[in-house]
């Protein structure tokens, strides 16, 4: 990335780090915009972003592989990291014809359970040997941050093989008591079905998975209900309404069974779960 790239680049992170942003978003022909607090916001100081200057971010942050992905699919997320400093999970796409990128800001290590607040309950699902755990709520609350501080608690107090699945991977584990198996779909395998396939075959004791759709619900299941910890996150803004749209992706005629699967799951054979 040439000098004054960088510069203006460096600039614009480090204002909406002050302003403690969620994201930054750069569209032609618009000064560059922030989400603070879920409003978003421009940065006035900042000159209007031009096409070249687009071009030039995403030529240099990108690398060959998730390029071709850009060029066949016209739309690509990926994650790296700005100047050894920030790490960025950067969505690049096409709006009216001209690219355009948005920006998260991810912190360079995992956040522990603690950092982020999560409620006493929280420590007795990472101490579960089996069962599913669903982190739900609307976009921008936290549920990958959450099911990452989970995980990476149980690295650190359980010796576990534990995989993840996600697209694309956003938090790095380092090995503690756990070894970690971090696998990114689209690089590391063809679809999050062909890697769930995969886990039943591993000596998997505890999964993450980052994407929750009707392909893999009932693998997701059926991994939990064969004795191993399953973390997940949706965007259900309530527990009925995950339950409801769990059950939504089986047919009339198995949804007898899908819902025999879930009581099962969600047993995590505590005799007080309140407390």
């Amino acid at each position: 990335m040439d000098t004054t790239l960088t510069l203006i680049i460096t600039r614009i992170i480090t204002t909406a780090a002050k302003r403690k942003a969620s994201d930054i978003h750069f569209s032609i022909g618009s000064k560059p915009i922030v989400r603070i607090d879920d409003q978003l916001v421009e940065i006035d100081e900042e000159e209007i972003v031009t096409d070249d200057f687009l071009r030039k971010f995403i030529d240099d942050s990108i690398d060959d592989y998730h390029k071709k992905v850009l060029e066949e699919e016209k739309e690509v997320s990926f994650v790296y990291i700005f100047e050894d400093k920030v790490r960025i999970r950067m969505n690049v796409y096409y709006q009216k014809g001209a690219l355009a990128v948005s920006l998260k800001l991810i912190s360079l290590r995992v956040p522990s359970m603690n950092d982020i607040g999560l409620p006493k309950i929280a420590t007795q699902f990472i101490e579960a040997q089996h069962g599913l755990v669903i982190i739900s709520g609307p976009y921008g609350s936290g549920k990958t941050t959450s099911a990452a501080a989970m995980v990476d608690a149980v690295n650190k107090t359980r010796s576990e093989n534990i995989i993840t699945i996600e697209k694309p991977i956003e938090y790095i584990f380092f090995n503690d008591k756990s070894i970690v198996e971090q696998r990114e779909v689209g690089r590391d395998a063809r679809s999050f079905v062909d890697a769930m396939k995969y886990c039943f075959k591993e000596d998997a004791d505890v999964l993450m998975v980052g994407e929750n759709d009707e392909n893999i619900v009932s693998l997701m299941l059926d991994m939990a209900a064969s004795g191993r910890l399953v973390f997940s996150v949706m965007g259900q803004l309530s527990a009925v309404e995950v339950l409801e749209d769990i059950i939504s992706k089986f047919s009339g005629d198995s949804q007898k069974h899908g819902r025999e699967i879930l009581a099962k799951v969600f047993d995590f054979g505590w005799e007080n779960p309140a407390a």
